[in-house]
């Protein structure tokens, strides 16, 4: 495996980012294509869907499982770098790349990503992107590296409803220490953006607030608040 130092921007993964706690609603094909990629040689899945919708989430689980033979890259970092640092990813057994489409439109980016999908296949690992449309409308300008893109499975990654979204809401208040009753987190769903994103950060400041104040998570404690 490639060293730290060798690979930076291997990020670490978030804490609670597990398929077993992605909340599934309209997801459930999904989830079950996402738990077969690596059970075969050379496989893939490209998820695409709107900012918030977990698209995140499902890549990073999908690597904490793979353990050591996983990889989670976020694009977001990669283009400030010179697209060399793809070379050697291919002895991942498990290879992720968020926001793949932040890459779109960069010459040498395409060609370097074109190159490493090839080098994965032969090497037998399996590529795991997401962006926030399908291959053909994510703006990439090398057709190769499109038609590779769009070659396997490409599912959207179905928003939460309101049942979802407050079960995540509650699911996130456990993982922080708080009691999130049902009227508060329906309280709360309808004063959040609604992503996951959100609503942990949410979370997070009440959390802090909670503690400040010694104070139970109340609908009349939250109304005293003021919310960033």
């Amino acid at each position: 495996m490639i060293a730290p130092a060798q690979l930076p921007l291997a990020l670490k993964l978030r804490a609670g980012s597990s398929l077993s706690s992605f909340i599934t609603g309209d997801n459930t094909l999904l989830l079950a294509a996402l738990d077969e990629l690596g059970c075969t040689e050379s496989g893939q899945l490209y998820l695409w869907g709107e900012s918030g919708s977990g698209r995140s989430h499902l890549l990073e689980g999908k690597v904490r499982e793979a353990g050591g033979a996983g990889c989670f890259l976020a694009a977001q970092e990669l283009v400030s770098l010179a697209p060399d640092v793809l070379e050697g990813l291919e002895q991942f057994r498990v290879l992720a790349i968020d926001d793949i489409d932040l890459l779109a439109g960069r010459a040498d980016w395409e060609a370097a990503l074109f190159h490493l999908y090839n080098r994965l296949r032969e090497a037998g690992g399996s590529l795991l992107v997401s962006a926030r449309q399908p291959p053909g409308e994510s703006g990439f300008q090398l057709a190769d590296l499109t038609s590779r893109l769009a070659a396997g499975p490409v599912w959207r990654v179905v928003p939460l409803a309101d049942e979802g979204l407050l079960e995540l809401v509650r699911q996130r208040g456990r993982g922080a220490g708080l009691e999130v009753s049902d009227d508060v987190a329906r309280y709360l769903l309808a004063r959040s953006t609604r992503s996951a994103a959100a609503i942990a950060a949410l979370l997070a400041q009440l959390d802090q607030l909670a503690m400040a104040h010694q104070r139970r998570l109340t609908i009349p404690f939250i109304r005293s608040l003021r919310l960033s």
